[in-house]
């Protein structure tokens, strides 16, 4: 049994595309995840990001032009 409600998935995802109900007045995301677990495995994954990114800083910033 899962714990996400497909109706209130369908809507969410209409309100996003509409900008309506609780997407109102905010951006239009490139990825919307959905379900009351993912802000937690959305959150990880972007915390584990900016950490790859900080041990990669010197890498990126000599890329530029001197």
């Amino acid at each position: 049994m899962q714990i996400g409600n497909p109706e209130r998935c369908a809507g969410a995802i209409m309100d996003v595309v509409k900008g309506e109900g609780l997407a109102k007045g905010k951006g239009v995301p490139t990825v919307v995840a959905l379900g009351s677990n993912m802000y937690e495995q959305v959150k990880e994954y972007c915390e584990a990001t900016l950490r790859r990114v900080d041990e990669c800083r010197e890498v990126l910033e000599s890329t530029d032009f001197s």
